[in-house]
């Protein structure tokens, strides 16, 4: 599944019209490899930056221009007709001035007042403004996420094919845990299983023990762990699906019955998160979540204090994105927007309780995307 080229045209369109109100009359996209830093790209000409940084420039008035690494890069970026001219960047200037051919590009092309988007290597800002010799740089991403908080319908339905395809590998995983297994081996084939399913992207986080710590891939694999009876285990899949979309899971999981405070917190945080998710709605504020979240545990005794913290966060072709659900934000929630919302608390033996569900902001409120039990899973 691909995003249309309809789609991304009229993207390109809003973009225009962003640097009209603004004052710009360009702007400057730099696309990396990191899980995080992909998605303007993805966003803009539905390019995927294979390995090294490349960057694109959108003009007020002239052609979408790519600037490629390679050759190769360069014929992968321009196959769809996104983008209307390709320069490959000059080798020499490739690791060490990776903007300055941009900037040499806007200066030949009469740009004098450029825009930044989105976060960028010190390498390519410094060699960027070098190379602009002075020429003052407006910074964007605030409005230009403005732009991407609200998905348009191809990319909610992307979303929650996206949500699906989370839940098929959680399935799998689960069908591996049980006691005297590797938790690793679980890891590895529900991810060989997503590969199998067209994921583009995956993020794991795993703990398992009396009182587990998530962990990232490389730690998990050095503490080796095998799984007891009485562990749980806490897991977190973020999968990007084809297209570039994310969603997620966030869940905890006992080999055995747990105890009976593990299941009063897990029933405690789920009674919050429903209680939460009525405020998901349009011209809602999104701290307002995030407070009722913290009302409901300080209700059960959990918390003393309000949570002041990110409870949940915006989701698509990055795997955080806006808004974010804390307590503070003001941002109002529209039609259209996609959230994550976790809460978690910590119990006083060390316990961590968490888990996660996926909605969509509607016209009459929000859309639960998220098929999980609303219990803890025990195996």
């Amino acid at each position: 599944m691909r995003i249309s080229t309809q789609e991304i045209l009229r993207r390109q369109k809003r973009v225009r019209e962003v640097l009209r109100s603004e004052g710009a009359d360009a702007l400057i996209v730099e696309g990396r490899c990191g899980i995080e830093q992909r998605g303007w790209m993805r966003y803009l000409i539905d390019y995927y930056v294979p390995v090294f940084a490349e960057s694109l420039v959108i003009p007020l008035d002239g052609p979408v221009t790519f600037f490629a690494r390679n050759e190769g890069n360069a014929r992968a970026a321009g196959e769809r007709g996104l983008i209307d001219q390709v320069i490959c960047i000059p080798p020499e200037e490739a690791e060490k001035q990776p903007g300055r051919c941009v900037g040499q590009f806007l200066r030949s092309n009469g740009v004098s007042r450029p825009a930044l988007c989105g976060e960028m290597s010190r390498m390519f800002t410094g060699s960027l403004k070098e190379a602009l010799d002075g020429m003052p740089l407006m910074d964007l991403t605030d409005s230009m996420m403005e732009v991407r908080l609200v998905k348009s319908q191809e990319e909610l339905a992307m979303c929650r094919e996206a949500v699906k395809l989370n839940e098929s590998v959680f399935a799998k995983f689960l069908r591996g845990v049980r006691e005297g297994r590797r938790e690793i081996e679980a890891v590895a084939e529900a991810s060989c299983h997503g590969q199998k399913l067209d994921c583009e992207d995956q993020f794991w986080l795993i703990g398992s023990g009396p009182a587990p710590r998530q962990r990232s891939l490389p730690l998990a694999i050095q503490k080796d762990h095998k799984w007891e009876k009485g562990d749980l285990c806490s897991v977190v899949i973020e999968i990007a699906g084809s297209g570039g979309y994310y969603g997620e899971i966030t869940h905890l999981i006992s080999l055995g019955e747990p105890s009976e405070e593990v299941k009063r917190a897990f029933r405690m945080l789920t009674l919050a998160r429903r209680e939460a998710e009525k405020l998901i709605r349009p011209g809602e504020r999104a701290g307002a979540a995030a407070q009722e979240v913290s009302r409901c545990l300080m209700d059960a005794g959990y918390w003393k204090n309000p949570f002041t913290g990110i409870m949940g966060h915006g989701q698509g072709l990055d795997m955080s994105e806006g808004p974010m659900l804390a307590a503070g934000s003001d941002l109002l929630l529209r039609e259209g927007m996609r959230i994550n919302l976790h809460p978690c608390l910590t119990l006083r033996n060390g316990v961590g309780v968490t888990a996660c569900d996926c909605y969509e902001v509607t016209d009459k409120g929000c859309r639960r995307l998220s098929a999980l039990p609303d219990d803890l899973i025990v195996l």
